[in-house]
């Protein structure tokens, strides 16, 4: 999760892009002269980008788009102008597939760390296939919990595996989490 709280001008980030969210790309506007320190600049930038796609992947695998001299990043700007509104600022914008640079507006959901931490995938260290399962050596069972509000609650131990991975899934089913979490690939 990209945590970039600056507020979105949302008034000169219009005159600046066109966002597709169907497929989740932007689009560089003509822009005015007053987004310019002069007139030449502004013609050389409208020549060379105006109606091009605008935005790069940086190296954290999101899109980031350079307007109005600072970077700005793209599912922030895809959701703050979709719903042209500015995120609040207690809410994150959650990509619902995993996928970093998919800012189509189907992907891209506000809601609280908490919730956007109810939708990770699989830890590549994991050993179980289920997170918040593993093997305990010293009591020779699986153990199975879960992480809710900060804190740690553990859900049982149990000889079979089956029985410690639905233990895990009755929990998450009950705490709201999001079908994605804890596989290796998500669902859409």
């Amino acid at each position: 999760m990209a945590k970039d709280a600056r507020p979105i001008p949302l008034d000169l980030i219009n005159e600046c892009l066109i966002y597709d969210p169907i497929y989740g790309n932007f689009i560089w506007k003509v822009r005015p002269e007053h987004h310019f320190k002069s007139n030449k600049s502004m013609k050389i930038f409208n020549t060379q980008f105006a109606g091009k796609t605008a935005g790069h992947l940086g190296r954290d695998g999101y899109v980031m788009i350079r307007a109005l001299n600072k970077p700005w990043l793209a599912h922030r700007l895809a959701w703050s102008i979709f719903h042209n509104k500015p995120i609040p600022p207690d809410l994150c914008i959650d990509h619902i597939n995993w996928n970093r640079s998919d800012n189509r507006i189907v992907n891209l959901r506000a809601v609280t760390a908490e919730i956007n931490n109810r939708n990770m995938r699989l830890d590549v260290r994991n050993t179980s296939g289920k997170s918040g399962v593993y093997f305990c050596k010293n009591k020779e069972k699986w153990a199975s919990q879960i992480h809710l509000f900060g804190k740690h609650m553990h859900l049982g131990y149990f000889v079979e595996l089956s029985d410690a991975i639905s233990a895990r899934e009755k929990a998450e089913k009950e705490n709201g989490f999001h079908e994605n979490h804890g596989c290796k690939i998500a669902a859409l």
